[in-house]
C-alpha cells in the first residue's frame, strides 16, 4: 500500500490509497534474434476520479514512492491476487504454423466480471490487431480478431497480447507463431489440387440459399440460376487456379468432402456476402459468383477483415456478349475462413402513388444528370429511392429537380410516416441538397413525398461522403493507453495520455482503406496544462503537417485543411506547458469526401450584342466533383482588365450567362470564361465580339427596374436563357390583391412594332396565372398592348402600331387570391423594326361623331426612305372590308378619296388605309359616326317601401340610348309636398355621368312627400323630354308617433276589463300600438313590464284578463308609425287599476237580550275581505 495524491476538478489535492500489484512476465523464444520481440509486462491497478474530462496530475513523487515500496511490491509479485485472475485468461493463436497470406485467428477468453475494456495484439512487430468481443453464450467473454500474415521471412515470431480492464489495469501475454517456408506452401497446394474424382454439395444454413446441383456438373441450359427478386443471385463456387472456369455454382471439387465450405447470404437485392473456409491450408483459390447483367464499373468486391472492408480486384465475365457482366471471379489467396461482400452500385428509384403502391420504375431517368427527366410526381405521391450504402445523420441527399410551381419534397424512411427532413421551395431546375440531421438510425431506402405542385427529377445523387472512424491505431511512443476508445463512437470513453512539458508522443490512427480527406474532427480535453495540439495526415507516402493550434475543450472541434488523396492514417499529439497531468482524447474521425479535380469551362459566342451591352455565355463542361462558381474576364485585349462578379453554383453541363454594360460602340472586346471549385480555377478559351447598332429583329433589354421591390432575379428576364426566370411571390390572401406588381425592362430608344414574352401561364393547377398585362412606353406615353390569357412557357408575340419605344412593363394575375404561388417571367424581347411609311392627319378625325354624310376622306403619308408608295382605301360599310380607292406610285403628301356608301345618319363607319413601298407596309384603322338624332330614355326605379325614416336614400335610374353616340349623363329631378296635395316645383337633385346611374338623396325639404323623374342626354347632345308625371315617389317621416292608455274608471275590477288607448302620428300614420303592463301583489314591489298584445287598427283596445290574478296593475302603451318610427317608453304608468274577484264575508254579532223594550236598538256586525 502507498498513498498517492491526485488533483480534483477544482485544483484540490486528494489522498488516494492505491493498491499496485506488479506482475512481471519475461519469455525469450528460441528463434532467431531478429524475429524475437522481448517485452516485460506488468499489471497496474490505479484509482482515478472521472470528473467529466478533468485532467489528473500524477506527482513526480510517485517515482520515489515506487522505489521506497520495492520490498512491498516484491511480495506482490509472489502473492498478488492478480495471478489467479490472469490464470483464468486463455490466449490462443490458430493456426500457429502459417504461410505468407494466411489468416491467423487471435482469440482471448476472459471470465465475465473482470471488466475487460480492450484487447490488443502486437504481432511480432509486423502489425497491430484490435480484438472485438463476440456474442456467445459461454461462461467466458471471448474476444477475437483475424490477421492476414504479410509477406515476411520464415521463422518464429512472438505475439504480445495486452488485456486492459476498465480501470486501466492490464494483463500481458506472449504467444509464439511460426512462418513456414514457401516449399511447404507449394506442397500443401499441390496436395490440395482439385479434381473431378469426388463431387460434393455445399450445405448452407436455413437463412442462406442452397443448390441441389452436384459439384463439377455443368447446369443444363434451361436452368435459370438467377433469382427473380435479386440482382445478386446466391450462386458462388470455388476452384483451384489450374481448374476449368466451368465448375458450377456453390459446388467445388476437392480431395475430401470435408475440405471446403462455402456459404452465401443475401443482405439485400444489391448486396450479398460470400464466406469460404477450409481446415486445410489452400492457396490461390478462384471464387466465382453470378451477376445479373450489370456494367462492370458498378460492381464492387470487398474483402472483410476484422469488421473492415477492403476493396479488391476481380474479373468480370460477359457470357452472352451483351457488354454486361454475368459472372465475376476473383482469387482467394489462402483459406482458413475468408469473407467477401459483393455490392452493386445502383440507385433504384420507383414512382409510388399516395398509398405507396408501385406506379413505375424511374431508375433510368434519375441515374445521371443528363437532362432526362422523370415523369411528374404529383402532390402526395412518392419516389422510393434505394442507395448503395446506408445513410445516417452525417450524410446528405442531393437531387436535381424542378417544378412548375412551388413544391416541397418531404423525406421519410421507407414506409414510415415520421418526417426526417424536407427540401423546401422546389421551383426551377436546379440542384437541391439537404442534411439528414434528424435521421435516428442508418437507412438505405427513403421515400421522397411531393407536397405541392408536381415535381420532376433529373438526378438523385447517391452520397459517398461522411465521417468515418479509424479502424486501428499505433502508439510508437508508448505514452497512450486504452487507445481503441478513440474510435468506439462514444464520447464518454477516452484514451489517456500522461503528460510532461513540451510536445509529447503521437497516437497514430489508421484506416483499413485509403480515402480522400480534407478535414478531421476531434473530441478532446484542452486547456490548462495543454495549450496546443498537432494533427498530421499520412497520404500513403509521407506525413503532412495539417494543423498546429488550439481546439475547444470537451466538444467536437472540426479542423479543415487542403485535401489529400489516399489518406490511410492520421496522428495526434498534445503540447504541455506543465507536467504531471493526464489528458483524455475521446474521439477522432476522418471526413471521407470525394476527390476533387480541376473544373473546366467552355466559352460560347456572345449574344444580344448591342451598342453598349452584350451577353456573354459559357458552360461548366466539368465541375471537378463539386458545384462551381463562374465569371467572365473581358477587355480590349487578352490582358482583359475587367471581371464580372463570381456567381452561381453550376455543375457539369450547366450553362450560364452574364450581361456586361458600359461598352463603347464599334469597339472590339476579348473575353473568356473562368470556373472554379475548391480545387482551383480554370480559364476557358478566348473569344471576341464587336459592339454595333443592333440589326433588325428581336432585341434583348439592357436593364430593368423594380420600383416596388417585389421581384427577384430580374436580370434573368434578359439573359437569353429560357431556363432561368425572375419571380415574385403571391401570398395567400395577399392584401394587394390578385395582380402582381409591375416589373420594368428598358432599352435605348428604338423603332419597335412588337414585343414578345416567355412566362409561366395556364398550368391547369388549382392556383395558376390566368392573365398577363403588358404595356409599352411609346413616344413617352404608356400604351396598353395586351391583357389576357396566354400559354404556359411559350413565346407570346404582341403587335402594335410602330413607334419609338424605350421601356415595357408587365404584371401577372392569379386566378384566386387565397392561394400562394410564384409569378415567373423567363424572357422578354423588343422587336427592332425598319421605319415604315407613316399615316397622319386622318380626316374625318378618328372616333369623331356628327360627321356629315358622304364626307371626303383625307390622309397624309410619309415614307422615310423617300420611295414612292401605293395607298389602298377600304371600308366595311357593307359588313366586310371593300376596297373603294387606290393612289398608285405616289410620293409623300396628302391624298383624298370619297365613298358614297357613307350615306346613313346615326351610323358608325370604319375605314382603313394601307400604305406600302413594296418592302414595308403600314395599315391604320379609323372610324367616324354620322349625325345621331335619336333621343335617349331613362326611368327612375320604383322606391319600396314608400315611407322612409333614414337619410340619405340611394335612388337609381335605368337609361338607354339606341343611337350610336351613347349616353353622356342622366339628371335626377324631384318635387316636394307637405300634405300630399299641393306640390312645389321640380328641382334638379344632381347629374350622374357614368353608369350605374344613382344618387344619394338627402330629403332636403324635411318630412313630407317626394316625387321623382330623370332626364337622359347622349353624346350627340340629344336629351329626352320631361315625362308627364313622376317616375317614382316616396314619403319621408322621421318623427315618432305618440300614445297613452286611457284612464280606467272604477279602480277595482272583478272581471276582465277592456283597456283602451289613444294614439296619433303627424305624417305617415299610426301603424300599431302595443299595450304593456306590470303587476304587484302589495302595491309596493312591482314586477317587470310585459307586453299584453299589439293592436293594428283603431280603436286601440285590449281585453285584459288580469293573468296574474288579484292584485295591482299598471299600464302604458308604445305606438309605431308606417315609417317604422316608434315612441319611447314613458317614465311611468299611463293608467292603473286593481283586480279583486274574491267576495268579502260578514256576520251580525249576537244581540244580547232577546226582547227589547226601547227603539232604536244598536246592532253590531263583523266583516272581512282578503
Amino acid at each position: 500500500m502507498y498513498s498517492e495524491q491526485s488533483v480534483d476538478g477544482k485544483g484540490r489535492v486528494e489522498d488516494i490509497d492505491t493498491v499496485v500489484d506488479i506482475l512481471i512476465i519475461s519469455k525469450v523464444s528460441q528463434v532467431p534474434a531478429k524475429k524475437v520481440v522481448q517485452k516485460n509486462f506488468f499489471y497496474k491497478k490505479t484509482s482515478f476520479h472521472n470528473n467529466g474530462g478533468v485532467r489528473k496530475r500524477i506527482f513526480p513523487l510517485v517515482v520515489a514512492v515506487f522505489l521506497l515500496c520495492m520490498p512491498i511490491m516484491s511480495v506482490s509479485i509472489i502473492s498478488s491476487p492478480v495471478h489467479s485472475d490472469r490464470d483464468e485468461i486463455s490466449v490462443s493463436l490458430s493456426p500457429e504454423l502459417v504461410h505468407n497470406n494466411d489468416t491467423l485467428v487471435v482469440k482471448v477468453a476472459v471470465p465475465y466480471g473482470l471488466g475487460i475494456s480492450s484487447v490488443v495484439a502486437d504481432m511480432g512487430g509486423l502489425g497491430t490487431v484490435v480484438l472485438s468481443p463476440l456474442d456467445n453464450n459461454s461462461n467466458d467473454e471471448v474476444w477475437q480478431a483475424y490477421w492476414v500474415v504479410p509477406a515476411v521471412e520464415e521463422g518464429e515470431y512472438v505475439a504480445e497480447i495486452t488485456v486492459m480492464n476498465a480501470t486501466n489495469g492490464s494483463f500481458g501475454f506472449e504467444k509464439t507463431w511460426s512462418v513456414l517456408p514457401d516449399e511447404t506452401s507449394n506442397s500443401d497446394n499441390r496436395s490440395a489440387q482439385m479434381t473431378n474424382e469426388t463431387d460434393i454439395q455445399v450445405n448452407q444454413s436455413s437463412n442462406q440459399t442452397s443448390s441441389d446441383e452436384m459439384v463439377g456438373a455443368v447446369p443444363p441450359d434451361n436452368v435459370d440460376r438467377n433469382l427473380s427478386d435479386t440482382v445478386l443471385s446466391n450462386d458462388s463456387f470455388l476452384e483451384n487456379q489450374n481448374n476449368s472456369a466451368n465448375d458450377d455454382i456453390n459446388h467445388l471439387t476437392v480431395n475430401s468432402t470435408e475440405d471446403w465450405s462455402i456459404t452465401e447470404t443475401s443482405l439485400d437485392s444489391y448486396h450479398k456476402q460470400v464466406t469460404v473456409a477450409s481446415d486445410i491450408h489452400y492457396t490461390n483459390i478462384t471464387a466465382f459468383s453470378t451477376i445479373d447483367n450489370r456494367p462492370n464499373d458498378t460492381i464492387h468486391l470487398f474483402h472483410v477483415i476484422n469488421g473492415s472492408r477492403m476493396e479488391v480486384g476481380f474479373t468480370g465475365i460477359d457470357l452472352d456478349n451483351d457488354s454486361l457482366v454475368d459472372r465475376i471471379e476473383w482469387t482467394v489467396p489462402h483459406l482458413s475462413e475468408q469473407t467477401y461482400e459483393i455490392v452493386i452500385e445502383i440507385i433504384k428509384a420507383e414512382h409510388l402513388d399516395e398509398n405507396r403502391l408501385f406506379l413505375a420504375d424511374i431508375s433510368d431517368d434519375v441515374k445521371a444528370k443528363d437532362d432526362k427527366w422523370s415523369e411528374p410526381i404529383y402532390n402526395g405521391e412518392y419516389v422510393r429511392v434505394t442507395f448503395e450504402k446506408a445513410l445516417d445523420d452525417e450524410n446528405d441527399i442531393t437531387i436535381f429537380a424542378r417544378s412548375n410551381g412551388i413544391s416541397c419534397i418531404e423525406v421519410y424512411a421507407k414506409d414510415s410516416d415520421t418526417l426526417i427532413t424536407s427540401f423546401e421551395n422546389i421551383t426551377g431546375a436546379q440542384r437541391y441538397q439537404i442534411l439528414l440531421t434528424n435521421l435516428s438510425d442508418s437507412q438505405t431506402t427513403f421515400d421522397l413525398r411531393t407536397s405541392g405542385d408536381a415535381v420532376e427529377y433529373d438526378y438523385i445523387v447517391d452520397p459517398t461522403s461522411g465521417w468515418v472512424s479509424p479502424t486501428g491505431y499505433a502508439d510508437p511512443s508508448s505514452q497512450w493507453t486504452t487507445e481503441t476508445r478513440v474510435y468506439d463512437d462514444n464520447t464518454g470513453t477516452f484514451a489517456t495520455h500522461a503528460g510532461a512539458v513540451g510536445w509529447r508522443g503521437f497516437l497514430e490512427l489508421t484506416l483499413s482503406s485509403a480515402i480522400y480527406c480534407n478535414r478531421v474532427r476531434i473530441f478532446s480535453d484542452f486547456g490548462g496544462a495543454v495549450d496546443l495540439v498537432d494533427v498530421d495526415i499520412y497520404n500513403s507516402s509521407s506525413w503532412i503537417d495539417k494543423y498546429n493550434g488550439t481546439i475547444t475543450n470537451d466538444v467536437w472541434s472540426e479542423l479543415s485543411f487542403s485535401a489529400e488523396t489516399n489518406v490511410t492514417k492520421a496522428r495526434f499529439r498534445y503540447h504541455y506547458n506543465a507536467g504531471g497531468w493526464n489528458y483524455w482524447l475521446y474521439e477522432f474521425d476522418f471526413w471521407q469526401g470525394q476527390p476533387l479535380t480541376l473544373p473546366n469551362g467552355t466559352t460560347f459566342n456572345a449574344t444580344s450584342i448591342d451598342e453598349t451591352t452584350a451577353i456573354l455565355n459559357g458552360n461548366v463542361s466539368d465541375d471537378g466533383g463539386e458545384p462551381c462558381e463562374y465569371r467572365f474576364q473581358y477587355g480590349s485585349d487578352t490582358s482583359y482588365g475587367n471581371n464580372t462578379a463570381w456567381g452561381g453554383s453550376k455543375v457539369k453541363n450547366e450553362d450560364f450567362t452574364v450581361m456586361i454594360h458600359n461598352l463603347t460602340l464599334g469597339h472590339s472586346y476579348q473575353y473568356r470564361v473562368q470556373v472554379r471549385n475548391s480545387f482551383g480555377t480554370v480559364n476557358g478559351s478566348n473569344k471576341n465580339f464587336t459592339t454595333t447598332t443592333p440589326s433588325l429583329g428581336w432585341i434583348t433589354p439592357t436593364n430593368h427596374n423594380d420600383p416596388n421591390s417585389h421581384w427577384e432575379s430580374e436580370i434573368n428576364i434578359y439573359d437569353d436563357d429560357t431556363e432561368t426566370y425572375a419571380r415574385s411571390y403571391h401570398d395567400a390572401n395577399d392584401p394587394d390583391g390578385q395582380w402582381s406588381f409591375y416589373v420594368y425592362v428598358n432599352h435605348s430608344v428604338l423603332l419597335c412594332d412588337k414585343v414578345r414574352f416567355y412566362a409561366k401561364g395556364l398550368t391547369g393547377d388549382a392556383v395558376q396565372v390566368d392573365q398577363a398585362d403588358l404595356d409599352i412606353k411609346k413616344g413617352g406615353v404608356w400604351v396598353d398592348v395586351f391583357q389576357g390569357t396566354f400559354s404556359d412557357r411559350q413565346w407570346m408575340e404582341k403587335r402594335f402600331t410602330q413607334g419609338t419605344v424605350n421601356e415595357a412593363r408587365m404584371r401577372f394575375h392569379v386566378n384566386v387570391n387565397n392561394g400562394g404561388m410564384y409569378y415567373e417571367l423567363y424572357e422578354f424581347d423588343f422587336n427592332k423594326s425598319r421605319p415604315v411609311p407613316t399615316i397622319t392627319n386622318a380626316g374625318p378625325t378618328n372616333q369623331s361623331w356628327g360627321i356629315n354624310l358622304r364626307p371626303q376622306m383625307n390622309i397624309t403619308v410619309n415614307n422615310p426612305d423617300g420611295a414612292s408608295v401605293t395607298i389602298s382605301w377600304s371600308s366595311n360599310s357593307s359588313g366586310s372590308w371593300q376596297l373603294f380607292g387606290i393612289n398608285s406610285s405616289v410620293s409623300n403628301g396628302t391624298y383624298h378619296q370619297g365613298n358614297n356608301n357613307f350615306s346613313n345618319n346615326n351610323t358608325k363607319y370604319w375605314w382603313k388605309v394601307s400604305v406600302t413601298d413594296g418592302t414595308d407596309t403600314n395599315t391604320s384603322w379609323f372610324y367616324f359616326s354620322t349625325p345621331d338624332f335619336i333621343k335617349p330614355s331613362s326611368n327612375v326605379v320604383a322606391i319600396t317601401p314608400y315611407w322612409k325614416k333614414t337619410s340619405p336614400l340611394t335612388i337609381s335610374t335605368t337609361a338607354s340610348d339606341t343611337g350610336w353616340s351613347g349616353l353622356k349623363n342622366v339628371t335626377l329631378y324631384y318635387r316636394f309636398s307637405g300634405n300630399n296635395l299641393s306640390w312645389g316645383g321640380w328641382k334638379s337633385a344632381g347629374v350622374d355621368t357614368a353608369s350605374p346611374w344613382s344618387w344619394s338623396f338627402a330629403f332636403s325639404n324635411g318630412t313630407g312627400y317626394y316625387q321623382f323623374y330623370s332626364i337622359a342626354k347622349d353624346n350627340a347632345t340629344n336629351a329626352e323630354a320631361a315625362p308627364g308625371s313622376a317616375d317614382a315617389w316616396c314619403g319621408y317621416d322621421n318623427v315618432a308617433p305618440t300614445s297613452s292608455v286611457n284612464a280606467i274608471l272604477s279602480y277595482w275590477k272583478n272581471l276582465a276589463a277592456t283597456v283602451t288607448a289613444t294614439a296619433s302620428d303627424g305624417l305617415s300614420g299610426v301603424k300599431n300600438v302595443t299595450l304593456y303592463y306590470r303587476f304587484s301583489s302589495n302595491n309596493a314591489s312591482w314586477g317587470g313590464w310585459v307586453s299584453s298584445g299589439v293592436d293594428t287598427a283603431l280603436p286601440w283596445s285590449w281585453s285584459f284578463a288580469f293573468s296574474n290574478g288579484s292584485g295591482y296593475y299598471q299600464f302604458y302603451s308604445i305606438a309605431k308609425d308606417n315609417a317604422t318610427n316608434a315612441e319611447s317608453a314613458p317614465g311611468g304608468a299611463d293608467s292603473r287599476c286593481g283586480y279583486d274577484n274574491q267576495a268579502p264575508s260578514s256576520s251580525v254579532n249576537a244581540i244580547s237580550g232577546y226582547w227589547k223594550t226601547s227603539s232604536p236598538v244598536a246592532i253590531i256586525a263583523t266583516m272581512s275581505d282578503t
